[in-house]
């Protein structure tokens, strides 16, 4: 009876350990947006263990294995910042190029690469879209940032 309840116990002890389905992880590049930790940003994962993960081409996944890794993340700055960076250097161009990829409809991106563009020397540019900025119409949080900036831009190069 002993011997019986011993193999038992063993065979179960056993069958708990069974592994059952994939034993890595799969790192695929798809965006993942957890509601629990809204006060984290977006991140790229550049290396794991000195590995880049888009070896194997754009959203190809690659496995990797449980256990310790080291990963190289790097921060995604959030649209305009870049932009208003390169605005605070004054560097010009870059800061229009960088503000150009930015959101179109967003009044503060309008206003900010007017004077981008202003510091750039292309007037006529960055007076269209400092108009396009002080008449905004349309619901946006940032418009009321800009929209006096806008129109002192607008009037200083009538």
């Amino acid at each position: 009876m002993k011997k019986s309840l011993a193999v038992g116990a063993t065979s179960l002890l056993l069958a708990g350990c069974q592994t059952w389905g994939p034993t890595w992880t799969e790192v695929t590049g798809a965006r993942f947006d957890d509601m629990a930790s809204m006060t984290i940003g977006p991140v790229l994962i550049n290396l794991i263990d000195g590995s880049s993960p888009l070896q194997g081409g754009p959203r190809q996944p690659i496995k990797v294995t449980p256990g310790k890794h080291t990963m190289q993340l790097q921060a995604v700055p959030p649209d305009p910042v870049m932009g208003r960076i390169a605005l605070e250097e004054k560097s010009y161009p870059t800061a229009a190029a960088e503000l150009e990829q930015a959101n179109q409809q967003d009044p503060r991106v309008m206003y900010l690469l007017a004077t981008a563009l202003q510091g750039k020397g292309d007037t006529q540019k960055a007076q269209a879209l400092a108009t396009r900025a002080a008449d905004f119409n349309a619901l946006s949080a940032t418009y009321g940032f800009v929209r006096v900036k806008a129109k002192v831009l607008t009037a200083s190069k009538s």
